[in-house]
């Protein structure tokens, strides 16, 4: 069957499946990520930490376990307006282990 302008109707039908399948996919995706528990700490060898948290809230959390570790401590700390147009603020730091003295 053929619609206007000679195309197949079928096809759109089967793109629409394919898009919805792949929304499902991203939203099943994003909502593992949200309920994924809390990562582990870094490897011993690391002696600077990189963080970057796209919320706030989930940087203070970090943050105070990362230092009631005693294994780290906050160096530096900023925000950054990574995506223009948004009113979202994310939050880099830098993080330093503490050495042990024996």
């Amino acid at each position: 069957e053929t619609g206007g302008g000679g195309r197949e109707t079928g096809g759109s039908e089967a793109k629409r499946r394919r898009r919805r399948r792949k929304r499902k996919k991203a939203t099943e995706a994003a909502d593992e990520a949200r309920l994924a528990p809390p990562t582990l700490p870094p490897p011993p060898r690391l002696r600077t930490f990189i963080y970057v948290s796209c919320g706030f809230d989930s940087f203070v959390r970090d943050c105070d376990a990362l230092c009631a570790s005693g294994e780290w401590t906050l160096k530096h700390a900023e925000g950054h307006a990574f995506f223009p147009g948004s009113d979202a603020i994310e939050t880099l730091a830098v993080f330093a282990r503490v050495l042990q003295v024996e």
